[in-house]
């Protein structure tokens, strides 16, 4: 029995905790459902209240939208209205301002028509006058260019006379003196003659050989045709050659007379040196004129009067010329010109 009661009391316990935990359950499932209804109904009340506040949105933008029509029918009534009041206005203003625009310009077509004429009228008394002017200027001018080609040549007249005056007065004495120096300096050939002739002598004596140093021979640089004579004289640099001597007192006098005159050239040549550099103080110089240069009738004068110079060249130069430097600009004045020898044709030569 105490067996039984303990069966019944577990099946009882068993059937409360069963109850118990179905009670529990359907409180949680009640529950549940409460909550979803509870949801169920918010949505349901927010979707109207978002559908009512939709429809109010398109009841409002509905009214707006009638309400601007009527503002723009309004406005395109009123500017119509305006638009044309203005028009009119419009029209009126540009007949009158046309009435106006035509009287004045009526105006001034004439005051311009007058304006030309009187233009024209002027314009024809200002060419007159012009012209006369003109005319009056170009005979003064005319007589102005006679005037100073008159002034102009009479100063280069002057100016001419005052140089020619002025060098030959200055300069030209002393560059005549040089050249007057120059020709008697030019000694070899009186040199060389001299000692030609002293040795026919002695070889038409028949005296005995004696040698004579090369360096006894006279030298001077300025003439072109040392070389040439000098060869007949001479073996070679630093020998001699051997050539009779006479004895007595003509060979003594014939040497102390080459001795001498050597003695008087080299110190002429050396005064001739001194001279130029003084000439060259004074702003003259010496020019040489070079073989086969083209001869300058300013320049150069030929020794022969009677040959033709004309498109001739230079054979040799005799006698140096004297140049004055210009200070400024120009080509240098000639004081002395130089005396020179053309080269003649071949066909004269060989006749010649």
């Amino acid at each position: 029995m105490n067996h039984a009661e303990k069966e019944a009391r577990e099946i009882q316990d068993r059937a409360i905790e069963k109850a118990e935990a179905l009670r529990h359950q359907a409180e949680k499932e009640a529950q549940e459902i409460c909550d979803r209804a509870r949801e169920d109904a918010c949505q349901i009340r927010n979707k109207a209240q978002q559908e009512a506040d939709d429809l109010k949105e398109e009841a409002r933008k509905e009214t707006e939208r009638q309400v601007k029509s009527s503002e723009e029918e309004i406005k395109a009534h009123v500017t119509q209205l305006f638009q044309n009041q203005l028009a009119a206005k419009l029209a009126e203003r540009q007949a009158f301002m046309r009435r106006e625009i035509s009287e004045e310009l009526d105006i001034y077509h004439e005051e311009a028509k007058k304006a030309a004429e009187q233009i024209d009228r002027r314009h024809g008394e200002m060419c007159d006058k012009t012209n006369a002017l003109q005319a009056q200027w170009m005979r003064a001018l005319d007589d102005s260019y006679e005037k100073l080609t008159e002034l102009k040549t009479e100063f280069y007249r002057t100016l001419h006379e005052w140089q020619v005056s002025l060098y030959p007065s200055e300069f030209q004495p002393i560059a005549e003196r040089y050249i007057e120096l120059y020709r008697i300096l030019n000694l070899d050939k009186i040199l060389r003659g001299e000692i030609m002739s002293h040795l026919q002598k002695t070889v038409d004596e028949g005296v005995k050989n004696t040698e004579i140093p090369e360096e006894s021979m006279p030298e001077n640089k300025m003439t072109e045709d040392v070389s040439g004579e000098n060869e007949s004289l001479e073996k070679g640099s630093g020998e001699f050659q051997q050539v009779p001597e006479p004895d007595g007192k003509e060979t003594e006098f014939s040497v102390q007379t080459m001795e001498a005159l050597q003695r008087l050239n080299t110190t002429l040549n050396r005064f001739l040196k001194k001279f130029e550099q003084s000439l060259s103080g004074l702003g003259l110089y010496i020019y040489f004129p070079k073989q086969g240069e083209n001869f300058d009738e300013i320049l150069h004068v030929c020794d022969d009067e009677d040959v033709d110079t004309y498109e001739k060249q230079i054979d040799r130069c005799i006698t140096p010329g004297v140049m004055r430097k210009r200070q400024f600009d120009g080509e240098d004045d000639v004081v002395i010109q130089a005396v020179v020898t053309v080269k003649k044709p071949f066909a004269e030569s060989e006749r010649v």
